[in-house]
């Protein structure tokens, strides 16, 4: 069963990952505050099971309705990277069922929800870029629900960071505290999602050799078209050989984007180097590893927009997924890394983790302002202060 492969992946995050223990503040050195920061932060086995109980209910009274619903996981759960306040994002699959009737579903689904008002509350129907939606808290988890039927692309995206987040227990590792950094930095958690995060993480994993491009893995293989993307790739046999600490990783990628030329290049996990903008002037000077690139630029909806500042292409739509971006947003991307890069540089090891997590420069965590999961972060760095 699909929900029960992504919780699994999370289960084996704890046991063969090291992720794993009883929280406590560890006022060690900086691979101690890293093992603290990941089990107070990521599930424990008892809400990943949970989880899995939720999941399983729920799809059985969607299955009253509609016989053979089927719930598939996706967002960072489905990846390995939930944390303790994460949603859970479910894609929603009726067999023989035209998704023209999307709200419908939602629709009757919500009468569902209703009918065990002591599990299910603040049931909301919504529309969002990709069509309706329905969201509701679930109080067997304490935690929201977010159901759409309309997430194959973006399922297919995150099944393929997956691939490459297993591929060593440095990148979920370094993936998790980047994730963390850039919400309590209100890089993410407005308007802009975790996703970009994620692909910047593969892309610098790529420049380290850590990770093959996505160009690579597709190279041998027909296209697999999903909404005109070409979904499919090859799991190439991948053997990480880099040996940098997890300390110099996290470093290593601050300085990397902090020096990053974002006026000339983009970065493009798809060919897994970065890509002058220059050249996606017209198809016929893009690079040979854009095979698709002319039916793209055919289709206004997805054309790659690259003549931003700063541009970070989709994995699969070649896009650039920070094309709403402002300019405000821009010199604060920029300012947080060249900042972090230079407390890398300058801070001692035992108190890098800490520096990266300050706010402004302040330690006053009631300055966070309303966001349950930068404050409790934030809260649980302050435990390093004594070091």
């Amino acid at each position: 069963m699909e929900i029960i492969k992504g919780i699994s992946f999370l289960m084996l995050v704890w046991i063969r990952w090291g992720v794993h223990g009883s929280p406590m503040c560890t006022l060690g050195d900086f691979d101690d505050q890293v093992q603290y920061l990941l089990v107070s932060e990521m599930l424990d086995p008892v809400e990943i099971q949970q989880i899995d109980l939720m999941i399983v209910k729920f799809q059985e009274k969607l299955r009253t309705r509609w016989d053979g619903a089927n719930l598939l996981l996706y967002g960072s759960l489905m990846i390995g990277i939930g944390l303790k306040t994460s949603d859970v994002d479910l894609h929603l699959q009726i067999p023989n069922y035209n998704n023209t009737a999307d709200a419908y579903v939602f629709y009757e689904t919500a009468k569902l929800l209703h009918t065990e008002p002591g599990t299910y509350s603040t049931i909301q129907l919504k529309y969002n870029a990709v069509g309706p939606m329905i969201t509701f808290y679930d109080h067997s988890t304490k935690r929201f629900i977010d159901v759409n039927c309309n997430s194959r692309v973006r399922m297919e995206k995150l099944r393929l960071i997956g691939y490459y987040l297993r591929l060593d227990k440095r990148h979920i590792q370094l993936t998790t505290i980047v994730k963390l950094w850039a919400k309590v930095n209100k890089l993410t958690g407005g308007t802009l999602h975790s996703y970009p995060v994620y692909l910047l993480v593969v892309f610098y994993l790529q420049q380290k050799k850590m990770a093959p491009s996505v160009y690579e893995m597709q190279a041998s293989m027909p296209p697999g078209l999903l909404r005109k993307y070409n979904t499919d790739y090859e799991k190439l046999p991948f053997t990480v050989v880099n040996n940098e600490t997890l300390y110099d990783l996290l470093g290593g990628f601050f300085k990397y984007y902090a020096d990053f030329n974002y006026e000339e290049y983009c970065v493009s996990p798809h060919v897994g180097r970065p890509v002058a903008k220059i050249d996606f002037d017209s198809e016929k000077t893009a690079p040979k590893e854009f095979l698709l690139y002319e039916e793209y630029m055919e289709t206004v909806a997805i054309q790659p927009m690259v003549n931003e500042v700063l541009c970070v292409q989709d994995v699969l739509s070649h896009r650039n997924i920070l094309r709403k971006a402002n300019a405000e947003f821009d010199s604060h991307f920029i300012n947080i890394f060249k900042d972090a890069a230079k407390k890398y540089d300058e801070i001692p090891k035992e108190k890098f983790l800490r520096s990266i997590f300050k706010v402004d420069g302040d330690k006053d965590i009631s300055k966070v302002g309303e966001n349950v999961e930068v404050y409790e972060t934030l809260k649980l760095i302050d435990c390093f202060d004594n070091v």
